[in-house]
């Protein structure tokens, strides 16, 4: 009897994080070519990003962010915080 291994939540993270990259890439009009020469990322490793094979860095995601014209707390999937009074 074999039992299931547990869904790791990081791997639907990174689908998630993938999907919401590429549809700002998409929005924007961008090809791969374009992002990859205005961030320095290649096209091999946006695509791994992109599509969910490879979890980007934060690092990667806060240089993906302003090139894409969306919030980095968007891109994660993240509410942004709230500023305290």
């Amino acid at each position: 009897m074999m039992s299931e291994k547990a869904p790791d939540p990081r791997d639907e993270f990174r689908v998630r994080v993938g999907q919401r990259l590429d549809a700002a890439r998409i929005a924007i009009g961008f090809s791969f070519g374009d992002l990859a020469s205005r961030t320095s990322i290649s096209r091999g490793k946006l695509g791994d990003y992109f599509s969910g094979r490879t979890e980007p860095s934060l690092w990667v995601v806060a240089r993906l962010a302003p090139v894409l014209e969306v919030d980095l707390y968007e891109l994660l999937g993240i509410a942004a915080p709230v500023p305290r009074i």
